[in-house]
């Protein structure tokens, strides 16, 4: 089984009986995604992880079109402003993510409606059904995962699939070392990506009026102009850690997560790609941030580890949103029943890279110089927050 991008386009059309993906040259990025997997001569269950994943964007497009076509004034004036987590991965997004969707003011994609935002039409909504599924089997071909990254069908999870609807993502990397994909990604604009992810936003404001959507994607980092240009309505939340220290943690995460669909890996070359992405897009968000210098709250890992609490009430004051005596109970519940280590302990550091950590310092000089990681490197343990 070879991975065929207009055969994939053809199946999704098949199963959902519509047919209109709107601009054709957003596809691109499939074409150089099916590319580049064949290019690592990935194994049959490597084509079978990547064609579940290019077939749920496809499916999700449809949809997004269809609802464009007969529901337009979903898609019109402002929206609740949403919180947008973002930073390098594996710097505490997760944790200040599910903090923030703690509120019952606030509402977070569970797993499943992430991954399948537009229930089918023409038949019961399984869709919660099908991605409890499909994570039960991910967890047997990944033993560990929840000590790296806990993940369950109905917790809140990363916006990965509402920002893939022009197969510009990071979620492809992360599933298969796809080399040529990650060249191609660097280069690209990422406005048309970003006019999606406003539409895809419109949808879940309308499931859901009236509450305060609450996302998250390191990803973003690399697309903060895009981001506010879109949905200037954005409120922004950007979380710092040592890069040597998150980096480590990165490479562990997709030793994992595509370590058990290939055959094999080069260890450095994957490594140093990782480095090429991650770099790549924070000199992007550096660049950004110098010309919306007001525009997000800065945390840094050591805080928000010292004090959660204490971060989400200035996160909330910084972004002047209301916080209930509701939401300051619900945050606390949270927190207390959510203590670092309850997954297990994720175990890794700097000496399991394929790159040297003088390298990845290098790399990532300028951000560690601008948000005071240029001296020593941090550790798991809480530390005193450098001033910007």
């Amino acid at each position: 089984m070879r991975l065929d991008h207009e055969e994939l386009i053809d199946e999704a059309r098949r199963r959902t009986s519509l047919s209109d993906l709107g601009d054709a040259d957003s596809l691109t990025g499939l074409q150089v995604l099916v590319r580049s997997a064949e290019e690592v001569r990935p194994t049959f269950a490597s084509r079978v992880s990547v064609r579940q994943l290019a077939m749920s964007i496809l499916v999700n497009r449809l949809a997004l079109v269809d609802a464009q076509r007969t529901s337009p004034d979903v898609f019109r004036g402002p929206l609740v402003p949403p919180l947008i987590v973002t930073g390098l991965p594996r710097t505490g997004t997760t944790f200040l993510h599910r903090i923030l969707a703690a509120d019952p003011a606030h509402y977070a994609l569970p797993l499943w409606e992430a991954m399948r935002p537009i229930p089918a039409a023409d038949r019961k909504d399984r869709r919660r059904l099908r991605v409890g599924l499909g994570l039960a089997v991910r967890k047997l071909m990944i033993r560990g995962l929840d000590r790296i990254h806990p993940i369950s069908v109905d917790a809140p999870e990363e916006d990965l699939f509402t920002l893939g609807g022009t197969f510009q993502s990071w979620l492809f990397w992360q599933a298969l070392p796809m080399y040529g994909y990650v060249d191609w990604y660097l280069r690209q604009d990422r406005a048309a990506k970003y006019q999606n992810y406003r539409a895809w936003l419109h949808v879940l404001q309308a499931a859901h009026p009236g509450r305060r959507l609450v996302l998250k994607a390191p990803e973003h980092i690399g697309g903060i102009t895009e981001l506010l240009h879109a949905v200037p309505e954005a409120r922004l939340v950007q979380v710092h850690r040592d890069p040597v220290t998150a980096f480590a943690s990165f490479i562990s995460l997709i030793s994992h997560t595509q370590g058990k669909v290939i055959g094999g890996t080069d260890t450095s070359r994957r490594d140093r790609t990782t480095l090429q992405l991650l770099a790549g897009e924070m000199e992007r968000n550096l660049d950004a941030r110098e010309r919306l210098p007001d525009a997000i709250v800065d945390v840094y890992y050591d805080e928000l580890v010292a004090d959660p609490i204490a971060v989400a009430r200035r996160i909330y004051h910084e972004h002047d949103v209301q916080q209930s005596d509701a939401a300051q109970a619900a945050i606390e519940r949270f927190v207390r029943a959510n203590p670092q280590g309850k997954h297990g302990v994720h175990r890794y550091g700097a000496s399991d890279l394929a790159v040297g950590a003088d390298e990845v310092s290098s790399r990532f000089a300028a951000y560690s110089q601008r948000f005071g990681f240029a001296g020593p490197r941090d550790t798991d343990q809480p530390q005193r927050p450098r001033a910007t």
